[in-house]
Parts: C-alpha cells; sequence; structure tokens
C-alpha cells in the first residue's frame, strides 16, 4: 500500500511505478489507459472511478449513450448498524492505529529498549507515521459524519416540505353498504305494485305471471306423480 510506505522509500516507489508506466504499460498507455495509484484513502477511491467513469464515457458517446456520473456521497449505509461501510471501515483503522501507537508507546518506556539508540529511532519514526495516519483518518471519519447528518436534514426537511403543500387526502366515508348495518333501524320495505284482479289481469295479459303459472303447474304434475309411487320401506 502507498500510504505505509517510508518517506525515503517513496521517491524510489514513485520511480519504479513510472517505469512500469512507461515500458511494461506503454502499449496501453498510447491507447488512451492511464495507470493509477489507490492510496488507501477515500478522496484516492473516488479519484480512480471517476477517471474510469470518464474514460469509459468517451468510448459510449460512440452509441449515444450517456457516460457514468462522477462518484458521489459514501455508498448506502449497512441495515444493522446504519453506518455508512466507509465511515465503519474509518472507525476500523482508527482502532488499529490507537492499538498500534499504545504498543509503540509501550516499547518506547520499556527500560530494554531505553539503551538502544537506534530503536528508539526507529520507534519514534513508526510513531509519528501512525499518528498523522490517525489524524487523516480521524478527520476523514468527522468529514464523513457531518456530511451524512447533512443529508439526513435535508431529507428530512423536504420530506416535511413536500408534506404540507402536498398533504395526503382524508379518507372518505365507507359506502352503506360495506359500512356496518344499522340494526336499530328497521329495514326499508322494498316498493312492489299491486298484482291486478279478475278482467284487470286478462286486459293486461302480464307477460311476467305466465313463466310462474308454467313452472307452477309443472310442479303439481311432478308432485302427482310422485305420490302415486308405492312406499318401499328400507332397512
Amino acid at each position: 500500500m502507498w500510504d505505509t510506505l517510508r518517506p525515503d522509500k517513496r521517491a524510489a516507489a514513485e520511480e519504479r511505478f513510472d517505469r512500469l508506466t512507461a515500458d511494461h504499460w506503454g502499449e496501453w498507455s498510447e491507447h488512451g489507459s492511464k495507470s493509477l495509484k489507490f492510496e488507501n484513502t477515500f478522496e484516492s477511491a473516488i479519484a480512480i472511478l471517476n477517471t474510469v467513469g470518464e474514460s469509459v464515457s468517451k468510448y459510449r458517446t460512440r452509441v449515444a449513450v450517456n457516460g457514468i456520473p462522477k462518484a458521489e456521497g459514501y455508498g448506502f449505509a449497512k441495515t444493522r448498524t446504519g453506518m455508512l461501510p466507509v465511515e465503519k471501515l474509518l472507525c476500523e483503522r482508527i482502532s488499529l492505529l490507537h492499538q498500534q501507537c499504545q504498543v509503540i508507546d509501550d516499547d518506547l518506556r520499556s527500560s530494554s529498549n531505553q539503551e538502544n539508540a537506534e530503536l528508539i529511532q526507529i520507534l519514534t519514526k513508526e510513531r509519528k507515521n501512525a499518528l498523522e495516519l490517525l489524524e487523516k483518518f480521524t478527520s476523514e471519519l468527522e468529514k464523513y459524519t457531518l456530511e451524512k447528518q447533512r443529508e439526513l436534514a435535508s431529507g428530512m426537511s423536504s420530506r416535511t416540505i413536500a408534506s404540507v403543500q402536498n398533504p395526503l387526502p382524508s379518507p372518505s366515508p365507507l359506502p352503506h353498504r360495506l359500512g356496518r348495518p344499522d340494526t336499530a333501524q328497521s329495514p326499508s320495505p322494498i316498493p312492489t305494485s299491486p298484482e291486478p284482479h279478475g278482467e284487470e289481469h286478462q286486459s293486461n295479459n302480464m307477460p311476467s305471471q305466465l313463466p310462474k303459472q308454467a313452472l307452477f303447474a309443472k310442479f303439481k304434475q311432478w308432485l302427482k306423480s310422485y305420490l302415486r309411487r308405492p312406499f318401499k320401506k328400507t332397512f
């Protein structure tokens, strides 16, 4: 990892990286490829994603496809902890750096190491590097926490404004047939038309009565035929 390099070794690492880019990946570089370094930080990861997105969008313009938007935000929160992936990773790194600093301090206070000046110098340098990383990751965590709070506040305010501007409609009353029937109130009688009698029935000759009469006649015939059958006793 580039963030774990010692300052005196970083120049040599940069030189080897440039040499690999020119010699080993030279053909790819001629076709537009870029060699990128991951600094083990959030900013470095976002810069790599943005660079890759810009490169892909150049090829997609040939088929009229929109380019990949630049990476924004810090990912989705985990449902269990409610923490963002980057936030959780930073907390883990900060915890490990605290432990590392504590181990280095114990080594520096050890009486057996006090006489070794070279070891004391190495431990002091390691402690300085650990404190620098600790300060860097702590500031990033504070920035992400503030960003998360601002996003939550803006989301809540937008939802509040939307609810005020567009309130939910009040539920309409249920129809009488869907509601609970009123047992105290007697049902209203169904209006019926009086049946005609005598000559009025013959003159009107209502067609609705004919099927009823035919059905009644068939029922009488069936009843008579059924009653004529002998009675059989079954066991």
